[in-house]
C-alpha cells in the first residue's frame, strides 16, 4: 500500500506490506525536508518489484518483496527511512535504480 501524506512542502511517501488480515508486516518511508515530492510511473515489474518515481520524474526507486522475510542490519540511508530496530526481519527493500 502506497499512501503520501498531501504537504506540498514536506511530502512523504509511506509503503506499507500488508497480509490477508490487513495487518503491517513491513513499512518504510521516503522523505526528505522541504522537498516535494509525486508519486508518479509507477509500475509491476515483475511479481515481486515495483518500480517508481517521487522526488523526480528522472529518479527511479525498486520495491523488492520478499518472499519470507530476510534478517538484515539496518541499512537503509537518508531519504529511506524504517521506524525498526536495528537488527530486524524485512519483507521490503527500496533502493536508487
Amino acid at each position: 500500500m502506497f499512501v503520501t501524506e498531501g504537504n506540498p512542502f514536506e511530502e512523504a511517501l509511506y509503503i506499507n506490506f500488508l497480509n490477508r488480515d490487513l495487518q503491517v508486516k513491513d513499512s518504510l518511508e521516503v522523505s526528505a525536508m522541504h522537498a516535494e515530492g509525486i508519486l508518479r510511473n509507477l509500475s509491476v515489474d515483475d511479481l515481486d518489484r515495483i518500480i517508481f518515481s517521487f522526488f523526480d520524474n528522472d529518479e527511479k526507486w525498486m520495491l523488492e518483496i520478499f518472499s519470507s522475510p530476510k534478517l538484515t542490519i539496518f541499512k537503509n540511508k537518508y531519504p529511506i527511512k524504517r521506524q525498526m530496530p536495528f537488527y530486524h526481519k524485512s519483507w521490503l527493500d527500496l533502493k536508487q535504480s
